[in-house]
């Protein structure tokens, strides 16, 4: 019997000592994924020329909406589309997923948000905005309608360098139940 005790407490703790050193790491660590935006191109100053916002796709899975008619004239006023456009995606019947929008901006997401429909999917579409207007526009280039590739200019010649890096964050819970990051890579 002490025998077996002590060779239990042996493949405890030095055998199978990793399998419960990661049980112990995900019941206490939360790992967010995080998705930065496309680099800025600048002026010789300093100002911004072109840059990265943050927006919101927003889609609909048809097979969970529970009242199609509400979410199609909520999301219709939020986003100023025509209903009958909204309500057309809201209740395909063969799909599971169906964008309404691309490129929303953050105060017509809070919104979608507060109305609280059911099917709604969010994710991140960032917009690149022309911040100095047309100044500069054919050195700066252009990307693509959803600003995914590079066509033309300093967009197409540094696309490398500009293109936006996804990453993670290892955060621990703190008492109040947010998470604090502990490193980002």
């Amino acid at each position: 019997m002490a025998v077996a005790l002590i060779a239990r407490i042996v493949w405890v703790g030095v055998i199978g000592r990793d399998q419960f050193v990661d049980f112990g790491r995900s019941k206490r660590e939360r790992v967010v994924r995080l998705t930065e935006l496309r680099g800025a191109i600048l002026d010789r100053d300093g100002e911004a020329l072109v840059m990265s916002v943050p927006a919101k796709l927003v889609a609909v899975d048809p097979t969970v909406v529970e009242n199609a008619d509400r979410t199609a004239t909520s999301l219709a006023s939020i986003l100023g589309l025509p209903r009958a456009q909204v309500l057309a995606a809201v209740e395909r019947p063969d799909t599971r997923y169906a964008v309404i929008a691309r490129q929303v901006d953050p105060t017509q997401v809070d919104k979608i948000r507060a109305a609280k429909l059911t099917g709604i999917v969010l994710e991140d579409d960032p917009k690149r905005v022309s911040v100095s207007g047309n100044l500069a526009r054919s050195v700066v280039g252009s990307m693509d309608r959803y600003g995914t590739e590079a066509r033309s200019g300093v967009e197409r010649l540094f696309d490398t360098q500009l293109a936006a890096k996804s990453g993670r964050s290892v955060g621990a819970p703190s008492a109040a139940r947010s998470y604090r990051v502990r490193n980002g890579s």
